[in-house]
């Protein structure tokens, strides 16, 4: 199931880069965040990189949430509350890929646990 949630998250933030660079042109940021969606969905299939994949998608989904709240504060500009087509997309993405990023908050990762050894008698 995780590893699920890892490879939805990695394509949604994949199409919402790629929406975002095909909106407003290249820049640092959405080509950071396509190269993290590259290592959610490498992490599906590298067990080594599943610590690293939890700690970026927790990490990305604030940062979608934040970035989603940023966009709905941007939208009340001139005292009354309007979003273009294009924003509207973005605000929907930016609020998938936040529940799906917080979504890793909630799911226990097999690696975070401690195996302790049982007491002998």
């Amino acid at each position: 199931m995780i590893s699920a949630l890892r490879i939805a998250l990695g394509c949604c933030l994949a199409a919402t880069c790629l929406y975002g660079l095909n909106l407003f042109g290249p820049s640092f940021w959405p080509t950071l965040m396509l190269a993290l969606s590259g290592v959610l969905i490498a992490s599906a299939f590298v067990p080594a990189l599943e610590d690293l994949a939890s700690a970026i998608a927790r990490f990305v989904g604030v940062l979608a949430l934040v970035a989603f709240g940023l966009l709905m504060l941007a939208g009340t500009t001139g005292g009354s509350f309007r979003l273009s087509a294009s924003n509207e997309i973005v605000a929907f993405a930016l609020l998938t890929v936040g529940a799906l990023g917080c979504a890793f908050f909630a799911v226990k990762v097999e690696s975070d646990t401690v195996d302790e050894p049982a007491p002998q008698d």
